[in-house]
């Protein structure tokens, strides 16, 4: 699907950004304890970390190369997607609001 949307965004030319993150982590039997779905009382590292995705389109790193920048600089920074997905967003956007806090947007330095 993320493909699919990516793909879509790309053939418009235009300057676009994706932000994914999944609601949750899951356990998939991916190791030899077993474990599968989420949300159990003792959390696995699989549960507590969800995934994040910004994904930029040439034309929009072009004309914001300083949130491109960012995003690069933040790839390994321990992150509450949770927390950061409504930032990011508005950063991407280009949008301002009084609840809007840059260090919580993956996009900024």
């Amino acid at each position: 699907m993320l493909d699919s949307l990516i793909s879509i965004l790309e053939a418009s030319g235009r300057p676009t950004a994706l932000l994914y993150t999944a609601d949750h982590g899951e356990d998939i039997f991916d190791d030899c304890r077993n474990r599968f779905l989420h949300a159990s009382p003792t959390p696995t590292a699989e549960q507590l970390n969800v995934p994040m995705l910004v994904w930029m389109s040439e034309p929009y790193m072009t004309a914001h190369p300083e949130k491109a920048a960012a995003c690069r600089a933040n790839r390994d920074r321990n992150i509450s997607s949770s927390r950061s997905v409504f930032h990011t967003l508005l950063s991407l956007a280009g949008i301002t609001a009084a609840t809007y806090n840059p260090k919580e947007a993956v996009c900024e330095k």
